[in-house]
């Protein structure tokens, strides 16, 4: 294999509360006690929206909980073994490859093309001169700093399309289980749902997924150009408790 688990302290913490909870579960779908108060959770609006925000957080805390060592090719080949390399990665740091590998010279702004503080310049004539360089990475597909407003609207606009696509999806998929269990037809399922009738608060599900899913792909977008918001990429990241490690956007950051 071209990597070599690499299961830390922490690591096993966190899979120990997994099991915990997967047992607790299985014990409560066998407890009908359990199971009546459960049901009441299920169909409460907030509770369900609640659940959507949490399973995100764990997804990315289990991602950033599954450390690997990649390995060393050039140094397998040169002594005929497999060798890995020293540097522990989680599957988030594979991830998010590039904010990890793309790294400034300074900090600077969100969404900013330009460093944060100034640097020295040394023009051809000898003279200098300091000013806020470009970023390496940060914006650089834009030939004009000024036009990142733009760049980001568009972009936020192209995110939400692909969104609301797999949104509208996922509610038909809905609609037609709600139509099969109540044995009506797809409209007065449809209106089931969108007016929070049905025994499931679906409506407040894919309100709390449009925001999760929103934001995951706009970091995911934002990525692709180096455009990543700070906070925006600070909050996703924030995600992994398992570590309490908190991310800045490689675009935008120093080494």
């Amino acid at each position: 294999m071209g990597f070599r688990f690499d299961i830390l302290t922490t690591d096993l913490l966190l899979y120990l509360l997994l099991v915990s909870i997967g047992i607790f579960i299985a014990y409560a779908i066998r407890n009908e006690q359990l199971r009546t108060s459960w049901r009441q959770v299920r169909r409460r609006p907030m509770a369900m929206a609640a659940l959507v925000i949490l399973l995100a957080y764990v997804s990315i805390g289990v991602l950033d909980s599954v450390h690997v060592r990649l390995k060393d090719t050039a140094l397998s080949e040169q002594k005929g073994e497999a060798v890995f390399s020293p540097e522990t990665l989680s599957l988030l740091d594979l991830l998010a490859t590039p904010l990890r590998v793309q790294k400034e010279k300074t900090y600077s702004a969100p969404f900013a093309a330009h460093g944060y503080s100034r640097e020295t310049i040394e023009h051809a004539d000898g003279r200098r001169s300091r000013d806020y360089l470009r970023l390496k990475y940060g914006g650089k597909h834009l030939a004009d700093p000024e036009d990142s407003g733009k760049d980001i609207a568009l972009r936020s606009l192209k995110v939400l399309f692909y969104t609301l696509i797999i949104l509208f999806v996922a509610a038909t998929l809905i609609v037609l289980r709600i139509s099969r269990a109540t044995g009506s037809d797809y409209r007065p399922a449809m209106y089931m749902m969108l007016r929070g009738k049905a025994d499931t608060p679906w409506r407040s599900i894919l309100l709390a997924v449009l925001f999760v899913l929103f934001l995951l792909l706009f970091v995911i977008e934002s990525w692709a150009r180096c455009i990543t918001s700070l906070a925006l990429t600070r909050w996703v990241m924030m995600c992994c408790t398992s570590r309490s490690r908190v991310f800045v956007p490689a675009c935008s950051s120093a080494p």
